[in-house]
């Protein structure tokens, strides 16, 4: 991290959130599931559009290419991307109390450890994939450019590109992103021939359906 230069996470902590990779730590529990822990405003959001059992997250995230040279690694400019990177089917929505005891393996997660948290709250995973039940409730994708979020050829991140039927036209509800214009008048949502692009708004959670 010092040689990319990533120096604001110095003497802070790290954690697995979500938890969906069974490789990531040694000496899983054998009752071991994907988890993923939200509180405050970010868990306000998923209650308040409803997310329930059954209901499919899957999680993105901000990459770059990285090359190793003779001083040490160094980014590669111009391929920052949103890449999508895993997925948990909710199987179960606990809500985490400060004196409450909780099964050994939820124990070593950061939502159950450090509990003092508003509206502190476990997703635990299905075991398998309710639509595909030979597949894992939870865990990380092998990469691939159907994965990528952000459209091809834009140098912003957040620019996204979508199958045409995302747009909101199309009775498509994307939260945070429901209007086509913003508050100058730029678009959000531009819809195209076979796809439409977002305007994402950055971190955090979006709930489509």
């Amino acid at each position: 991290m010092k040689q990319l230069g990533i120096k604001k996470f110095e003497s802070k902590f790290v954690h697995h959130d979500p938890d969906i990779n069974p490789l990531v730590l040694k000496n899983r529990h054998r009752d071991w599931r994907g988890l993923f822990g939200q509180s405050s405003n970010a868990q306000s959001h998923l209650r308040n559009k409803g997310v329930k059992l059954g209901d499919l997250f899957l999680f993105f995230g901000w990459f770059r290419d990285v090359v190793k040279t003779s001083n040490g690694y160094k980014f590669v400019s111009g391929t920052d991307r949103h890449i999508i990177w895993g997925y948990l089917q909710v199987d179960e929505i606990q809500r985490i109390e400060p004196n409450k005891e909780y099964q050994e393996w939820k124990r070593g997660h950061p939502h159950y450890y450090y509990r003092n948290r508003v509206q502190n709250t476990g997703y635990i995973a299905r075991n398998n994939l309710s639509f595909a039940p030979h597949l894992p409730g939870y865990g990380v994708f092998d990469y691939k450019d159907s994965l990528v979020l952000t459209c091809p050829g834009q140098m912003k991140r957040s620019i996204w590109k979508f199958p045409r039927y995302f747009h909101p036209s199309y009775g498509t509800k994307v939260s945070h992103h429901e209007k086509l214009f913003d508050k100058l008048n730029n678009p959000i949502w531009e819809l195209f021939d076979d796809h439409c692009i977002l305007k994402s708004f950055g971190r955090g959670a979006r709930i489509c359906a």
